[in-house]
């Protein structure tokens, strides 16, 4: 069986097949160099994530095929709940690639972090 396309969008691109037990294979690619690139430069601008005149702070942009597996491990980034297990990736110097500021991410309360 041939792969169909499925979606397209940021950056990313689905595409769907059945096997021959007729089981449903999904697959997500995403181009994540300009993506990476980007958080190096932000990492490097002098300005330590700040944005909005020191109201926000990026700390890190995680590609979608990223999210994704981590989604599989259980853990949702865009859930409260998993603010813990995201920050721990986080900080995990393997991920250091995902970071747009650089220090570790701690936790301030009320579900925030910085």
């Amino acid at each position: 069986m041939t792969w169909r396309p499925l979606s397209q969008r940021a950056g990313s691109d689905t595409r769907v097949k059945f096997d021959s037990d007729g089981r449903i294979i999904i697959k997500t690619q995403q181009e994540c160099a300009p993506i990476l690139d980007q958080n190096h430069a932000f990492r490097n601008d002098g300005t330590k994530g700040d944005t909005l005149g020191g109201q926000f702070r990026r700390v890190a942009s995680i590609p979608n095929t990223i999210i994704a597996e981590w989604l599989k491990e259980g853990i949702d980034v865009w859930s409260g709940e998993c603010q813990d297990a995201v920050a721990r990736k986080l900080n995990d110097p393997d991920n250091f690639y995902l970071r747009t500021s650089k220090g570790r991410l701690g936790h301030v309360g009320n579900g925030n972090y910085i």
